[in-house]
C-alpha cells in the first residue's frame, strides 16, 4: 500500500519554481480572502487568521523550492558523475530512477516523478534497463506509446564526446 505523502513532500517535487510562485501568492490570497469574507462575520475571523498565518505559509512554500532545487542538483550530480554501464549498473534503484529521469530532462523532456517504489517502470512511456528486456517485454516496444532502452541503447545514448562534456545520440 502507497504511503500518503503531505503537501509539502508534493510540492518539494514539483519544480522548485513551483514553490516560488505558491509563496508569492500567499499575500494576494490573503488580501482577497479578507474582501471576500469581510461581509460575513463568521468568515472575517477565517480572513484575520489568514492575514497573520500567510507568511507561515509563504516560509514553507519556499523552504519546499528549496528543497525541490537541491534535489534536482543532486539528481544532475548523479547523472553527470555516471557516464559508463558499469558505474550506472552499480545504482540502486531509487538513484537509477533519477538518473533515468536527469538524462531526460537534460534535453528538455517533461519527466513526472511519481511516488516513489521499484516499480518496474509501470509509471513511465520509456522503459529503460541496463541489461536485457525478456521476449514479453520487448512485444510492448512501441505498442501502447511504450520505448524500450536496454543496457546496449543505454550505452549508445551516454556516449560523450572527447571534445566536451556533452552527450550525444
Amino acid at each position: 500500500m502507497a504511503r500518503r505523502s503531505s503537501i509539502f513532500d508534493d510540492i518539494s517535487k514539483l519544480p522548485w519554481q513551483v514553490g516560488v510562485v505558491l509563496a508569492v501568492l500567499c499575500y494576494p490570497a490573503t488580501i482577497l480572502l479578507n474582501y471576500q469574507f469581510a461581509s460575513n462575520p463568521i468568515l472575517t475571523g477565517v480572513g484575520n487568521a489568514a492575514s497573520t498565518i500567510w507568511p507561515l505559509f509563504s516560509a514553507l512554500f519556499l523552504l519546499a523550492a528549496f528543497i525541490s532545487f537541491v534535489g534536482d542538483r543532486n539528481k544532475t550530480s548523479i547523472f553527470k558523475s555516471h557516464r559508463s554501464i558499469e558505474k550506472i549498473r552499480s545504482l540502486n534503484w531509487q538513484q537509477f530512477e533519477q538518473f533515468v529521469g536527469s538524462y531526460f530532462k537534460d534535453p528538455g523532456y517533461s519527466v513526472i516523478e511519481t511516488a516513489a517504489g521499484p516499480d518496474g517502470g509501470a509509471d513511465h512511456g520509456v522503459l529503460v534497463t541496463t541489461g536485457e528486456f525478456t521476449s514479453n517485454a520487448k512485444q510492448l516496444d512501441g505498442k501502447h506509446g511504450v520505448r524500450l532502452i536496454d543496457g546496449k541503447d543505454l550505452e549508445c545514448l551516454l556516449r560523450v564526446t572527447a571534445d566536451e562534456d556533452t552527450l550525444t545520440i
